[in-house]
This record gives C-alpha cells, sequence and structure tokens, in this order.
C-alpha cells in the first residue's frame, strides 16, 4: 500500500509447525563377515509433523568404539550422513577384536532428532579351527568324531562370538579337491558324529569346520579306517611241559580287523575252563579264568595244576572295533611225572642171554588207574644196565612203546654181574627209578668129567654109573648150582 492505494497481492504462502523428528526405529548391526557389518534401521514414527508425511533432510550414522562411552564429536570412530531414503549402510572395514557401539539420528527443516537407541557388537575375525578332533574306532565299521569349541572364535575367547554351525567333510583319498562329501552339519551345540556303513581296509580323512557370524573357520583334520572285528586266532595248542604245567601257544588271526595281520590287536583274551571231568560242551558264558594279555602275547604257562584235572583253553583277538571271533578250543590234563615201574626182573633165557621184564606203573601221571595211557608213545620207558650198582658207565635202551614192559638183552659177558633199573617217561617228565634188580651171566654148562660105569656090588643085576660135575658150570667155574 502507498500514497496511491493498496497495491496487488502477494502470492500465498504457508508452513507447518515442524519439531525435530523423533529416533530412527529398530536398529540392527549383523555381522556380514570378519570385522564387517550391515546396519538396518527404520524411519522416525515421527518425522516432525505428528506423522510421517514431513519428509525428512538425511541420516546420520554415527560409532564409537570402546573404550569411548560418549557421542561426542571427538569420541567418534565413524560417521556418515545419508539421503534420507537410505535405510542401510555395510562398512567392511572395522578392526577385529574391537567392539562398537551404533546409533543412528534423522533430521528434517527444525533440525536433527533424537538419536535411536544404541547397539553394541563386537567387530570379531573368522573363527579358529575347533580343537581335540579325534576320530575313534568304536564298533565294526564305525569310526566316532568329536571335536570341541574353537579356543578362539573371534574375539580372542570362546564366548564372545558364538559358533552358529559345525560341519565335517570327508573324503578316502585326502585330496579335498572336490571329491569329498558333507558328511555332517549341525548346530553349535552338537560335538559329535557317529560314521557307520564304512569300507573295510579303507581310509577315511576328515575335516570339520565352525561357522560365526564372521564366516567359517580353517579346519581341524583328523584320520582313521575302517576296520571289522579280528578273525579268531590260529593254531590254539596245550602241550604238557613239566609236571602239573601246561604251556598253551597260538597264531595272531589271519585277518586283525583290515588287510591281514597290519592293524595291531589291543589286548589278547584267554579264557580258561577247569575240571575234574570230561566235559563234552564247555559253558564259555562263565570261565574258570580269564586272562587279558598284551595284544602281541603268543604263549601262557598255566602252573599249579591238580592231577587229572581237565584244562580247556580258548582264545580271542580284540581290537578297537570290538572282540573278534573265539579261537578253536585245546584241552589237555594236569599230568605230573609217573610213578617208577614196579616188578623188575632179569630172567636167563638162553646162554649169555637175559629177558628184563618189568610191570607198568599203577599212576602213568594222571592218578592211580586213570585212563588214557599218558606214557610216552615211542619212549614210554628208559631202561639202564650197568657192570656196576652205581650205574656207571650204563648202557641205556629206549624206543619202547607204551605197551611194551620186557627186552631181550644178548651178547653179555660170561660171569659178568649186570644191574638194571627202569624209568617210566610222559610229557611231564620220567620217574624216579625202578629197584634194582642183577643178574649173573652165565653160558651152558661143559660136560660131567670122568663118567664110569660099574657092576653093583651089591646087586649084579644093577649097573653103578658115576660122574664128575663139570668143570664149568656157566659162570667159568663150579659156582653156580646146576638145575
Amino acid at each position: 500500500e502507498n500514497e496511491v492505494g493498496v497495491g496487488v497481492q502477494s502470492a500465498s504462502a504457508s508452513e507447518q509447525g515442524v519439531d525435530p523428528p523423533s529416533a530412527p526405529r529398530n536398529l540392527d548391526v549383523a555381522t556380514i563377515g570378519p570385522a564387517q557389518f550391515t546396519v538396518t534401521w527404520s524411519i522416525p514414527s515421527d518425522t516432525g509433523v505428528g506423522g510421517t508425511t514431513r519428509p525428512l533432510l538425511s541420516y546420520r550414522l554415527e560409532v564409537i568404539n570402546d573404550p569411548e562411552t560418549a557421542f561426542a564429536a571427538d569420541n567418534l570412530y565413524f560417521s556418515v550422513d545419508l539421503a534420507p531414503n537410505v535405510l542401510v549402510y555395510t562398512k567392511t572395514d572395522f578392526i577385529g577384536g574391537t567392539n562398537y557401539t551404533f546409533r543412528v539420528l534423522a533430521s528434517n527443516d527444525a533440525g536433527l532428532g533424537d538419536a535411536s537407541a544404541t547397539v553394541k557388537v563386537p567387530a570379531i575375525a573368522l573363527p579358529g579351527p575347533p580343537t581335540s578332533f579325534t576320530a575313534t574306532i568304536t564298533g565294526p565299521l564305525v569310526i566316532a568324531l568329536q571335536w570341541g569349541i574353537p579356543t578362539d572364535t573371534g574375539f580372542g575367547d570362546a564366548t564372545t562370538a558364538p559358533i552358529r554351525e559345525y560341519a565335517v567333510n570327508v573324503s578316502t583319498t585326502g585330496a579335498f579337491a572336490g571329491e569329498e562329501t558333507i558328511l555332517f552339519s549341525g548346530g553349535g551345540s552338537d560335538f559329535s558324529f557317529a560314521h557307520s556303513g564304512l569300507v573295510k581296509a579303507t581310509g577315511y580323512h576328515y575335516r570339520v569346520f565352525a561357522r560365526t557370524d564372521a564366516g567359517w573357520s580353517d579346519p581341524s583334520e583328523a584320520f582313521e579306517e575302517g576296520i571289522t572285528v579280528p578273525s579268531a586266532p590260529q593254531a590254539l595248542s596245550m602241550v604238557v611241559a613239566s609236571p602239573l604245567k601246561i604251556d598253551a601257544t597260538w597264531q595272531l588271526p589271519a585277518d586283525t580287523g583290515t588287510v591281514g595281520t597290519l592293524r595291531p590287536l589291543t589286548k589278547i583274551t584267554l579264557d580258561l575252563i577247569v575240571s575234574a571231568t570230561e566235559v563234552a560242551s564247555p559253558n564259555w558264558s562263565s570261565p574258570t579264568t580269564t586272562l587279558v594279555l598284551a595284544n602281541d602275547t603268543l604263549a601262557y604257562n598255566f602252573t599249579g595244576l591238580i592231577k587229572g584235572y581237565y584244562y580247556y583253553a580258548r582264545v580271542t583277538g580284540t581290537n578297537t572295533a570290538g572282540d573278534g571271533d573265539p579261537s578253536a578250543v585245546a584241552e589237555e590234563r594236569g599230568l605230573s611225572v609217573p610213578d617208577r615201574p614196579t616188578g623188575l626182573t632179569a630172567t636167563i633165557v638162553g646162554p649169555l642171554e637175559f629177558l628184563v621184564s618189568w610191570v607198568k606203573p599203577a599212576d602213568e601221571g594222571l592218578g592211580t588207574g586213570a585212563t588214557p595211557n599218558r606214557l610216552l608213545a615211542a619212549a614210554a620207558y628208559q631202561l639202564e644196565m650197568s657192570t656196576s650198582s652205581s650205574f656207571a658207565g650204563a648202557s641205556t635202551f629206549t624206543g619202547f612203546d607204551n605197551e611194551t614192559t620186557s627186552y631181550s638183552v644178548v651178547g653179555l659177558t660170561k660171569a659178568q654181574r649186570y644191574y638194571f633199573r627202569v624209568f617210566a617217561r610222559n610229557d611231564a617228565g620220567t620217574s624216579v627209578q625202578s629197584v634194582q634188580s642183577d643178574k649173573l651171566a652165565i653160558s651152558l654148562p661143559t660136560a660131567p668129567r670122568n663118567p664110569s660105569v660099574t657092576i653093583s656090588t651089591a646087586n649084579e643085576l644093577e649097573l653103578l654109573v658115576r660122574w664128575q660135575l663139570p668143570s664149568d658150570t656157566g659162570a667159568g667155574d663150579q659156582s653156580v648150582a646146576l638145575t
């Protein structure tokens, strides 16, 4: 308006009463890799006019790191202004091993609004490999895998960054060049897996990985072979070695669980059943004695046995897959040395010839009257002959079977006295000597001397025949009485 009057009106203008926006909502910080984060949020519920109709001008993302606690300008590790339509921001160059605190603010024409709630997250590196990874045979063609949490899950400890997943790969070549398969994938609280259905004598290479939000760790590795239980030990035998002692011997199984005997056994089990009477089918569910022996043991000596008792044994090999089949059963009896033979006599049966005879021992080593015959089949007796009662320089005769109880001695020396003794023998040893017997070797007598025939003076019808003893009745003189 001036002195002339009121001019034309201006264009109209209007504006709202605007407050700074409220705080952005739903702030979230997600780890997407080693020391890498993606930050997301939602628009404020009030962009300045009591609703969301007022356009925002920008967002400001602010980050501080430990030990800072206040978002002062000098404390900021990082800040960035973003367009009002941006609700996601990713940054990949944080420093691992540090905690970071995030907040976001929105601005409009009235200025910078309230800050969002803060979110504090650690910047984590990739986890270390799982610990204590083992592959252990737990049964025929079964391998149990076990592992532990990494000592460092990405923040210098085992707790700050949780393990989200474990995965196990397996390869039969160990190359891990694409031929491997994923054997197992499980949660962060899974620490074991049983791998079954294996192929005998095949080696299995395993790798286990741990995953956190930052990614997958390097692997831990283990190896084991698929094996079965061993076959039965071979050639078990029991042999009497000395009085009341039995030596048991055997050979390793032909198959110890893999190819041949390449897989060591873990132990040998020797079961023994003792019985006073013969047992047709020993009950191995309750043996008298069970002995656990070293894995390379091939012999055992049983001592202090009971005479005449029956001893049954079997052997089982064990490897890490379990107990194998038992061997065939072997048996033997507790055997002592035999009693000495009795009734030893030397009988003259011809010129310079004796028949030496004796009676079998009542106890051949199993007890009086026990059967079967336990004297040695081809060397049951040992007969000794000497010209001295001390048996110095004795001649020894052996090779008697266990049914022979006599022996003819020829070619003796005339007028020589011979002394005899006999021993019985079985697998346990040799008996004490029999009672000695002796006999003088004689030849036939020479002819009677000076024979004569005369008419009897008492009766002329009778003849009187006279002679003298031979000068040698068999021993070179007249000492041997004629029969």
